[in-house]
Formats: structure tokens, C-alpha cells, sequence
């Protein structure tokens, strides 16, 4: 068991070091903006990826995947999150015209 432990952490550290959008994320945060908002960009995603790990370690998925009840919420859910993103943008971008003009 602690063989299949090890294995599922060294694949995801290796996952986790290799460039890919995380890291052009956090180089862009830092470079636009400030060191430290590069560094909170950073642990949200190590914060995030621990999440992800964790919970399929557990084996969530496979409840998820026998329970077709909360394999339905989390569906409703993810449709729902992008209309929440946009009225997020919406309301930001009427903020933003508040302040410049």
C-alpha cells in the first residue's frame, strides 16, 4: 500500500514542477503586478492541487461515480459556475468605468 502512496506522490510532484499554464500564470502574475501577488497566485494553486490529490487519494471519485445524485449537483454546479464568472466580470468592468470617468 505505502509502494502505491509513494508512486501516486512522485507522479504528482513531477506534475506539478513541469512549466506548463500554472507556471506561466504565476510568471505573469509577477511580472504585471507585484512579487507577492505572484507568490499568493502560487500557493492558490499548491492549494488547489493538494485538494485535487487529497480527494482522489480518498477516493471520492468513486463515490461520486456510484452516487448518481452527487455526480448530478456537481454537474448543475459547474454549469452554473461560468455565469458566475461572467457576472463577476460584468459587475467589474461597471466598477471600473465608475472610477476612470
Amino acid at each position: 500500500m505505502s509502494a502505491n502512496w509513494l508512486t501516486v506522490f512522485s507522479l504528482g510532484m513531477v506534475a506539478v514542477m513541469s512549466p506548463g499554464p500554472d507556471f506561466a500564470l504565476t510568471l505573469r502574475n509577477s511580472l504585471v503586478y507585484t512579487r507577492k501577488t505572484g507568490i499568493y497566485t502560487a500557493l492558490g494553486i499548491t492549494v488547489g492541487n493538494i485538494v485535487h490529490v487529497t480527494y482522489c487519494l480518498i477516493g471520492i471519485g468513486a463515490i461520486i461515480t456510484r452516487s448518481i445524485v452527487i455526480f448530478n449537483i456537481i454537474k448543475m454546479g459547474r454549469r452554473r459556475l461560468p455565469n458566475l464568472y461572467r457576472y463577476k466580470i460584468i459587475k467589474s468592468e461597471k466598477t471600473s468605468r465608475r472610477v476612470y470617468n
